[in-house]
């Protein structure tokens, strides 16, 4: 499910909505025992000094609401600074569905987490320059379609954010350790890593 939360960035403690934690109830509750629930939502750029507190919140909602052996199956996770963001880090996906020859030098060979501040922003001035618009919905779908999370995730020391995601479902198909290591080997997000098997801090 994602997460809809305020625009301002005034208090990154109070402005989440607690009414996702029903849904997730009712679907463990639909869906048994093997039943996961992950929460997504964007970091956009207001919050990204406030990771944790926003992080805490989301928990407290899942902490109440869930039991515990529920809690266990469900997660929190972030987009950094935004889903949009991660269609950078495959640029050979992004150029080909978006018919793009390249994009901008500021653009590449960057960690997308943490060097771009508005990635759809940036998306939509790629697509202006060339005479078109970029459509979030349908453009963004077919990127989402054919990227290659391989691609993505092949600079260790980058997206630690969405490799940290990664790595959680990894744990919950318990994928086996040829495919963790291909693909989650590297950097992860020290706030969201906490709810990883087996995490400890200098992973």
């Amino acid at each position: 499910m994602r997460a809809k939360s305020s625009s301002s960035p005034s208090s990154s403690s109070s402005f989440i909505r607690p009414d996702f934690g029903i849904p997730a109830r009712k679907y463990f509750a639909d869906h048994g025992e093997h039943a996961r629930v992950l929460l997504l939502d964007d970091l956009e750029w207001h919050y990204k000094d406030d990771r944790q507190a926003v992080f805490d919140r989301y928990c407290q909602v899942f902490d109440t609401l869930l039991t515990a052996e529920q809690r266990h199956r469900a997660a929190v996770f972030f987009f950094v600074m935004m889903l949009e963001a991660y269609y950078f880090a495959d640029p050979e996906t992004l150029c080909a569905v978006l018919q793009l020859d390249k994009i901008p030098e500021h653009l590449r060979d960057i960690d997308v987490e943490t060097a771009i501040r508005h990635p759809k922003n940036e998306l939509k001035g790629v697509m202006r320059a060339r005479g078109r618009s970029f459509d979030e919905k349908a453009d963004g779908l077919r990127v989402i379609e054919q990227l290659v999370v391989e691609r993505a995730l092949a600079h260790p020391e980058r997206c630690a954010s969405l490799r940290t995601l990664f790595r959680w479902c990894a744990d919950a198909l318990d994928l086996p350790a040829d495919v963790r290591s291909r693909l989650l080997d590297g950097a992860l997000c020290p706030v969201t890593g906490s709810q990883l098997r087996n995490y400890t801090v200098s992973d």
